[in-house]
């Protein structure tokens, strides 16, 4: 038997076992069929090359169709490499810290996605079930290990904290509005309730959402 013939193309089979490095790598580039195949698959370049092109085209078939459909599944808790995670527990006592660094994160968010769920995800340190407590946020110097996690828990990660920052802003303008609904004139208050329609106040938050 030749030595083609005993090689094998291995790719995740489903999106779920893509991991992070491997959408890093992947980037917000378009790629060919080749480099498409080498950023998701444990197989060399030059080992790629030696492939018949019918069978590169076929993994990159699969792969480009597992990609169109991303996992987005949210984990409360989830364990890496021995040791277990908890999603932040308490977004009102979310720290000046951690606000300010997803904040310049979130700008890149596949390039800085192990530094974001590093952010998102810590050692639960007491509790079980429902209820546990995280360590204290002091930088991101565990993103490094996040590499390795599953994009699947990245991205459902990242969906629950747009949609969980969206319904705060919801609320806070909701609050505000029925303040200005109390104490304003009708004539402002017309004036203000439109604007607060349109987003004024909110743009800077809207825009970066929309562009995350």
């Amino acid at each position: 038997s030749c030595y083609i013939c005993r090689m094998k193309i291995e790719i995740p089979l489903t999106f779920d076992d893509i991991t992070i490095d491997q959408i890093q790598a992947h980037g917000e580039q378009e790629l060919g069929p080749i480099d498409l195949v080498e950023a998701y698959s444990t197989t060399t370049r030059n080992e790629l090359l030696q492939f018949p092109k019918t069978a590169i085209d076929k993994a990159a078939a699969h792969l480009s169709k597992i990609l169109d459909s991303p996992t987005q599944k949210h984990f409360k808790q989830f364990k890496l490499d021995g040791v277990e995670y908890g999603f932040i527990p308490d977004w009102g006592a979310l720290t000046g810290g951690e606000y300010i660094d997803l904040s310049a994160y979130i700008d890149n968010p596949i390039e800085n996605a192990h530094k974001i769920l590093c952010i998102l995800y810590r050692p639960i340190i007491k509790g079980a079930g429902d209820f546990w407590n995280i360590e204290p946020y002091t930088g991101t110097k565990r993103a490094e290990a996040f590499r390795k996690a599953p994009a699947g828990l990245y991205f459902g990660a990242i969906a629950f904290f747009l949609t969980t920052r969206r319904d705060s802003v919801l609320n806070s303008l909701k609050s505000l509005q029925d303040q200005l609904t109390k104490t304003l004139t009708p004539n402002k208050r017309r004036f203000k309730m439109s604007s607060l329609r349109s987003g004024l106040g909110i743009t800077s938050s809207s825009k970066r959402q929309e562009a995350t």
